[in-house]
């Protein structure tokens, strides 16, 4: 019974709304790009990143973590997908997108990877150690694995 419009999709996305956004467009919010290098900070901490170029013009939602999920090859994979300045990691506050793929296991650079955008988990945390860190990402992937993400 509610008008929906496309300036209540991007406020609902720019506040990390994903449960509306979705809902309103029918269907889960794509990021899309293609899989370029990172720092493999990632890897070293046992989760390697699919890190993602966006075009300029996508808006992407708010910083924080995600469930998220793709497909790679015909198979569907769930994802924590990290959207934010790796405040932990860097000063520069350049904003990244990457996923960490659970159970997937290959290499992803240069290929498109599409990303749908299910549920924001956390906001973006700056931790006191690296080892915090990998806390926090088992933990979400841990999270991940326990949702129920059926649309």
């Amino acid at each position: 019974g509610n008008s929906i419009s496309s300036t209540s999709i991007r406020l609902a996305l720019k506040a990390g709304d994903m449960a509306n956004a979705n809902n309103w467009l029918g269907a889960p919010y794509l990021l899309t790009g293609p899989v370029v290098h990172g720092d493999a900070l990632g890897r070293e901490l046992g989760f390697p990143t699919a890190n993602l170029s966006i075009e300029e013009h996508k808006l992407v939602p708010a910083d924080g973590v995600y469930a998220a999920r793709t497909n790679v090859n015909g198979k569907h994979y769930l994802a924590g997908l990290s959207i934010g300045s790796k405040p932990t990691i860097s000063e520069e506050g350049k904003r990244t997108i990457e996923a960490v793929l659970i159970d997937f296991e290959g290499d992803l650079y240069g290929q498109t990877l599409s990303l749908e955008c299910l549920r924001y988990l956390r906001p973006q945390e700056k931790y006191p150690t690296l080892d915090a860190l990998k806390a926090a990402i088992a933990n979400d992937v841990f999270v991940i694995k326990s949702l129920d993400l059926s649309l």
